[in-house]
Formats: structure tokens, C-alpha cells, sequence
């Protein structure tokens, strides 16, 4: 039988070789870094990084000071194409551009719901929308569809112009997702918002079975973005 000091002086030692085998692993592990969060990115650098994929998406990017310049710029669409009817999504920014699209053979219908929303949007020649954000990273407008904000405009007619904020530009798509759970604009769980997102980047797609790519089959052609900077005074 083991004499109780002599077990006591093999479990000691055994502690000690122990410990010694744990030190010397730790020496040998890399020691984890501290992770280095990374840096906010300046918003005239999103600006910047955005237009450059937008542009090089196939849309077109144009800054504008005031809203007499948007509906100076939106004049020019429509005179370019002839449009004759014009579809828009209801926003306080939007609302206030009727006045200035108001002219004589020209007709301008908000939004609808329901089963009317195809009929109206599909004669269209002209869809114009606010973006909710963009992402920098890959020149994609994000679209939260609902009430008076039907979808369909951003996707039936020829042309779409979209404007956009500056402030809205987020970096990319973790920044998005973090900025709608958080619940900016009401939209708290995740069911809330995904059923009603859209991404555009660049005009319409498409390709048939030999990989002939096209343009503005299946939608629009044209997609314009207005960054819309505020002028002061516009309220």
C-alpha cells in the first residue's frame, strides 16, 4: 500500500509536468490577435466607389443640387423618349415633383395596389422611384416595396430613375442587413422585409440559349440614379 506522502509527491509531480506541457504549447500557439475593427469609410469615398460600379453596371449616375435640377434632368428623360405616361412611387420627396412634371400630353400616375398595378404600370414609359439605400461595394439600389411603393415600377417600364440620398449610400450588404434588424423605418423582424426588397444593379439582363446577352428585354433599359443633395432652404 502506497504511503500516503509518497502519493502525494507523485501527484505533485505529475501537476508539475503538466503544467510545464501547457506552458510550453501556449509558447508555441500564435497568440490570437486583437481583432482590428475596421475603419469607417468616409461617405465621399462610398459616393465615389458607387458610381464607379453603378457606371460600370451599365447605369447612368448623376449628381443633383435641388429639385428644380431633378426636374430639369427628368424633363430631359422624358423629352429623349417621348414619354407620354409616367408611373411613380408615393414618397414626401416624390410628391413634390408633380408640379413640375405637370404639362400638357403627359400623365402621371402614382403607384397603384392590387390587380390595377400591371394594367397602369405596364403603359408606362416612365417609372421613377426613391431608393431606400445603395451599396457601395457593388453599385446595387436597394427598393423596399409596400403601399404606393409597388415593385413594378422599378421593373416594367423602359426607362427608371431612382433617386437617392447621400446618406443613404451604405458600404455593402452586412451593413444593410444590420441597418433593416435594427428596425429602421418600422421593419423589425426579418419576414417584414425580405419579401419586399429589391436589388438593382444596372439596366434589365437577359440572355437566350446561345449566351446573347440583351438589354432591356424584360425591363428596363435605361436606369438612371439621382444623388439628389439637398439645397438650402427645400424643406
Amino acid at each position: 500500500m502506497m504511503k500516503t506522502g509518497s502519493r502525494e509527491r507523485i501527484l505533485q509531480t505529475i501537476r508539475q509536468i503538466l503544467d510545464g506541457e501547457r506552458e510550453a504549447a501556449s509558447e508555441e500557439r500564435p497568440r490570437p490577435q486583437p481583432v482590428q475593427k475596421e475603419p469607417s469609410r468616409p461617405q465621399e469615398a462610398l459616393l465615389a466607389s458607387l458610381e464607379r460600379e453603378w457606371t460600370l453596371a451599365g447605369g447612368k449616375f448623376v449628381t443633383v443640387q435641388g429639385l428644380d435640377a431633378v426636374g430639369e434632368y427628368l424633363g430631359q428623360v422624358i423629352k429623349r423618349h417621348q414619354v407620354e405616361q409616367i408611373v411613380r412611387w408615393s414618397t414626401p420627396l416624390l410628391d413634390r415633383l408633380d408640379a413640375m412634371l405637370n404639362s400638357p400630353g403627359l400623365s402621371v400616375s402614382i403607384s397603384p395596389a392590387g390587380k390595377g398595378e400591371v394594367e397602369t404600370v405596364e403603359k408606362a414609359g416612365l417609372g421613377i422611384t426613391e431608393a431606400d439605400y445603395a451599396l457601395a461595394d457593388s453599385g446595387t439600389l436597394v427598393l423596399l416595396s409596400g403601399r404606393g411603393r409597388g415593385r413594378l415600377v422599378s421593373l416594367l417600364p423602359p426607362v427608371h430613375v431612382a433617386l437617392l440620398r447621400p446618406e443613404k449610400v451604405l458600404p455593402g450588404l452586412d451593413d444593410l442587413f444590420r441597418r433593416l434588424q435594427e428596425g429602421e423605418g418600422g421593419r423589425r423582424a426579418p419576414a417584414d422585409w425580405m419579401s419586399c426588397i429589391t436589388f438593382i444593379t444596372g439596366p434589365s439582363r437577359s440572355a437566350d440559349i446561345e449566351l446573347s446577352l440583351s438589354v432591356g428585354v424584360h425591363g428596363p433599359g435605361e436606369v438612371h440614379l439621382l444623388l439628389w443633395r439637398e439645397e438650402k432652404g427645400e424643406e
